[in-house]
């Protein structure tokens, strides 16, 4: 009886031993659990994420903030839509220079003022000379140039007149054989204004017809086909 009760003794002091044991185990479990996930939760050293170069994703410290540049934008100028109109080149003979129109007194040659009807003369001069309007005509006007383009095989310089295309700055005009050579006459637009005379003939330049001429082809073509006054001038018998 006695052996029996020791064992039972025993067997309960084993199982307490145990017991202890496991509660023992456990607590350690959670404690570690617990130190763990303590230690997750710390913000983040900012000394050793500038060190380490890098931003924190987790932690008390918010990351930094992001500079986007944004590039000033660019434009390219495609193209323009420019209304084609003749480009007057600067083309000077001082041998035959216009004295454009106004109040002042006009001058021949010799730099003698030029008197008329025993007046000095204020009006429009071509060539030093006096000249004065007579008739106002609307014409069909084109444009030409002195190469082969527009003038083919005659294409050598010289006008049908026999006078030079560069005489007045290469500014003179092709009309009708109704038309005399020499005749003066002012086109809006052309030779800016200033009087021009007639040396040209051209096999299409017919009636009611002017062909003007320009020193290049490229210029000539900007002018196109126009219908415009044309002043025809004679010149006047000075004293």
């Amino acid at each position: 009886m006695n052996f029996i009760r020791t064992q039972l003794q025993t067997k309960r002091r084993r199982l307490a031993l145990a017991g202890l044991g496991a509660g023992c185990f456990f607590s350690v479990l959670v404690w570690s659990g617990v130190e763990a996930f303590t230690r997750t939760t710390e913000p983040v050293p900012l000394a050793a994420t500038e060190s380490a170069g890098n931003v924190p994703s987790l932690g008390d410290r918010p990351a930094p903030a992001i500079e986007i540049e944004i590039p000033t934008p660019s434009y390219e100028v495609v193209g323009e839509v420019v209304t084609p109109r003749v480009v007057e080149p600067v083309v000077t003979d001082k041998r035959t220079a216009v004295t454009a129109p106004g109040n002042s007194i006009k001058r021949d040659r010799a730099g003698k003022p030029i008197i008329v009807d025993g007046k000095p003369w204020t009006g429009e001069v071509f060539d030093h000379k006096p000249i004065r309007p007579v008739k106002t005509r609307t014409m069909k006007t084109t444009a030409y140039s002195p190469d082969e383009r527009s003038c083919g095989k005659w294409a050598d310089g010289i006008t049908a007149s026999g006078k030079s295309v560069w005489m007045n700055g290469g500014r003179l005009v092709a009309a009708d054989r109704a038309i005399p050579y020499g005749t003066i006459m002012t086109i809006p637009g052309y030779n800016y204004g200033k009087p021009v005379q007639v040396w040209d003939r051209g096999g299409k330049i017919k009636g009611n017809r002017l062909d003007l001429l320009y020193p290049t082809h490229e210029i000539a073509m900007q002018w196109g086909v126009q219908d415009l006054p044309v002043v025809f001038w004679e010149f006047v018998e000075a004293d």
